[in-house]
């Protein structure tokens, strides 16, 4: 996975390998050095999946838990408080379980869980949270789509989600089309799931 200015990977034995800009922590290793080569990460857990964001790192293990590191600044790590993780932080939440999948935009980002439930925080001023308005999370609130969510995937400042019918939903920033639904949305967002199509 690709962020801003950093790069991580997972390898077959489930080691985590991060690089590149480190100055917000994003690279995991409990400092904000920058580093040129890939370099594992010390971790007890075997990692399945790594997201990056602009400025941020979340990876998810072989348990299902959930492990978050970097940029805090508008809550995208999903923790109250801290402006900056250093180290993977295990996010302690309730609802974060079984989760089925995630990713990161820049500043924002998403996860389903198995029933289907999908939940964003982060930056939220361009309504990429879906939440119905433009405001930011420091943890993972519920969308209300009112479909079953199989897939997330969060852009820049906008998010998509494919249902398990088949259908596409988007929120967020449409200045340039991003959102896929024939106008440009250069002063304006939309803060609440809206579909666009059947995905074949």
């Amino acid at each position: 996975s690709c962020g801003f200015r950093h790069t991580a990977c997972i390898t077959e034995d489930g080691s985590v390998y991060t690089w590149g800009e480190g100055k917000n922590g994003q690279l995991g290793h409990s400092n904000t050095k920058d580093l040129i080569e890939p370099t594992r990460l010390d971790l007890s857990v075997n990692v399945v999946k790594v997201e990056c964001g602009a400025n941020f790192t979340i990876i998810q293990d072989d348990t299902g838990k959930i492990y978050a590191f970097g940029d805090n600044r508008y809550g995208q790590l999903g923790i109250t408080g801290l402006d900056n993780i250093l180290l993977g932080t295990q996010l302690e939440l309730a609802f974060l379980k079984e989760i089925k999948d995630f990713s990161c935009g820049e500043e924002h980002a998403a996860y389903v869980n198995d029933k289907g439930d999908v939940f964003t925080w982060g930056y939220g001023r361009d309504g990429q949270l879906c939440h119905g308005d433009t405001t930011s999370q420091t943890s993972p609130e519920k969308v209300q789509i009112g479909e079953k969510v199989s897939k997330v995937s969060c852009g820049g400042s906008h998010t998509a989600f494919l249902t398990e019918k088949n259908e596409l939903w988007v929120c967020g920033k449409g200045r340039d089309g991003q959102l896929g639904r024939g106008d440009l949305l250069s002063n304006a967002s939309i803060t609440s799931p809206v579909k666009i199509g059947d995905v074949t």
